[in-house]
């Protein structure tokens, strides 16, 4: 066990944090899984904690990533600092993350309504490059929904 910077915990390297009564403080986790702990109104994200404790390297910049994508495996054997980008990259690879589709991705100028409109332009028979003009997309987005493989998100 180890005294985290500027706290009272004690940290071990199987991610165990001991509060000041020397007792096992209770997992707490936040919305998005991990757990942490407060300390004079700070949060402290126990996979931090253990990395900066037993890690091998600095995580100044990077991430702290658990490889088995467990957001409550704090053990260090679990853990590797890693950029934002392989961080991300990992998430997708475990199925942790899935791309936003249509309307739910914000840099989508297409979304189902838009879709339905375009394949009714279509079959009118207007040129891509005229839908796409209206919709202010390129070509490409308007051939891929002519060739169904730019879908609704109620499609399989």
């Amino acid at each position: 066990m180890k005294k985290y910077k500027h706290t009272h915990f004690l940290v071990s390297d199987q991610g165990v944090v001991i509060g000041k009564s020397g007792k096992e403080l209770s997992k707490r986790t936040d919305t998005k899984g991990y757990i942490r702990h407060s300390y004079k109104k700070k949060e402290f994200y126990v996979h931090q904690m253990v990395w900066d404790l037993y890690g091998d390297k600095p995580r100044k910049g990077l991430d702290v990533n658990h490889k088995n994508g467990i957001k409550t495996d704090n053990r260090i054997e679990n853990l590797e600092v890693v950029t934002r980008s392989e961080n991300i990259k990992h998430a997708y690879k475990l199925g942790l993350s899935k791309p936003a589709r249509n309307h739910m991705n914000p840099r989508c100028k297409v979304g189902d309504q838009e879709i339905v409109e375009i394949r009714q332009l279509l079959k009118s028979g207007l040129s891509l490059r005229r839908i796409a003009s209206k919709y202010g997309v390129h070509n490409r987005i308007i051939s891929r929904i002519k060739s169904g493989e730019k879908k609704l998100t109620t499609e399989p």
